[in-house]
């Protein structure tokens, strides 16, 4: 069974992947969305839009300027359904 964090970071690779017609495997965690990728904000904000609709979560209030790379984004979204989750 794939774990939390290997689904959400599939979903993350796959996003960032679509967003800029790019071969996921060519996408690592310490990528650089800006330098690496040529990913700019608005860009940025559409692929956390298809993630929270791949996963049903919300990323609201994250800091979306904080999020440099792919793992960065994993991490958030991570922190976000942990706190969704039941106690």
């Amino acid at each position: 069974m794939t774990s939390t964090t290997d689904r959400v970071h599939a979903v993350v690779i796959e996003a960032i992947a679509e967003s800029i017609s790019v071969d996921p495997a060519t996408i690592q965690p310490d990528t650089a969305f800006e330098d690496d990728l040529g990913i700019d904000s608005t860009e940025l904000i559409g692929i956390i839009v298809d993630i929270e609709t791949a996963l049903q979560v919300s990323l609201k209030g994250v800091d979306y300027a904080g999020l440099k790379t792919p793992a960065d984004l994993v991490a958030a979204t991570l922190a976000r359904l942990r706190v969704a989750e039941p106690a």
